[in-house]
């Protein structure tokens, strides 16, 4: 059950990270289309700025994992990839 948690995790966190670089991708190309008009222009980079916020968040979740297993278990991947041990598991 453990492995299936890890598993949906990782694809929400795939997910999520091709949702904002896509959107980050159509973001410059509105900002490229906007011209001179200043509205538009504003909501392209606030769309930027959004995006690039949740890839940062995003990745710095992975890094905290590896850096809070380093420190608990002296193993970076324990929280990312967690190892179940009881019978018949060897």
């Amino acid at each position: 059950m453990l492995v299936f948690i890890s598993n949906v995790i990782k694809t929400i966190t795939i997910g999520a990270g091709l949702f904002a670089f896509i959107n980050l991708i159509i973001a410059g190309f509105g900002y490229i289309g906007a011209g001179s008009d200043t509205k538009k222009t504003a909501e392209a980079w606030a769309r930027i700025y959004m995006s690039l916020i949740g890839l940062v968040i995003i990745a710095s979740s992975y890094v905290l994992a590896g850096i809070l297993g380093q420190l608990l278990y002296h193993n970076p991947n324990a929280i990312l990839s967690p190892t179940i041990y009881g019978p018949g598991v060897k």
